[in-house]
């Protein structure tokens, strides 16, 4: 399957997501994820942007784990690829910290 395909489904992904239909988000996201990593490897940004997004949905989900450990292969993903600084990487540090914020208020 081509890169652009998952481009596709990307698309497709966001649109589920705004209309808050997180399953189909979460399995276009995850097919999206596979074809990016097969076709443009595991730290490429377009994988990594993919896996950041079905960690936002995991976590709209309430899936707080599988969201995190995702959020941690994210940031795993951009340091590999040199990617240590930036806006995607700033995001997903945000993104982790507020599901880390939520969890420990929901525990207390």
């Amino acid at each position: 399957t081509h890169p652009d395909a998952a481009r596709s489904l990307c698309d497709l992904a966001v649109l589920a997501t705004r209309m808050r239909e997180y399953r189909d988000a979460e399995r276009l996201y995850t097919r999206a994820a596979e074809i990016f990593e097969s076709r443009l490897g595991e730290t490429n940004l377009h994988t990594a942007a993919a896996y950041h997004n079905l960690a936002v949905v995991l976590h709209k989900r309430k899936r707080k784990a599988q969201a995190e450990t995702l959020y941690q292969k994210v940031l795993d993903l951009l340091e590999r690829s040199g990617n240590t600084e930036g806006s995607r990487k700033l995001v997903c540090m945000k993104n982790l910290d507020s599901l880390a914020t939520r969890t420990s208020e929901a525990g207390e």
